[in-house]
């Protein structure tokens, strides 16, 4: 795969894991990940 693939993250690890493992099996030639930080008002987030 000649192309670029961004995967943004955002809770959900088990949906990303799988996600994840589609795009390994891609191999794109370059992967970019975006996440964003917890919230400070939600406990269990970090």
């Amino acid at each position: 795969m000649n192309t670029a693939v961004a995967l943004f993250i955002f809770k959900r690890p088990d949906t990303t894991q799988k996600v994840f493992e589609a795009i390994r099996q891609a191999q794109p030639t370059q992967l970019f990940v975006i996440a964003d930080g917890s919230r400070s008002d939600r406990p269990g987030e970090a």
